[in-house]
């Protein structure tokens, strides 16, 4: 392979990662800020 290639693919898995990785703690961070029980009324009950 390659050496130009096998970079390009490096550099891809290692920012996807990062962005993985970035997501889940954001998605941590938010459900610790998130109150206990949040809700969230229903299409259906709006209407009545």
């Amino acid at each position: 392979m390659d050496p130009y290639v096998a970079a390009g693919y490096g550099v891809t898995v290692v920012t996807l990662g990062a962005y993985a990785l970035r997501i889940l703690r954001r998605g941590r961070t938010l459900a610790r800020s998130a109150p206990e029980r949040a809700t969230v009324p229903l299409a259906r009950e709006e209407r009545r």
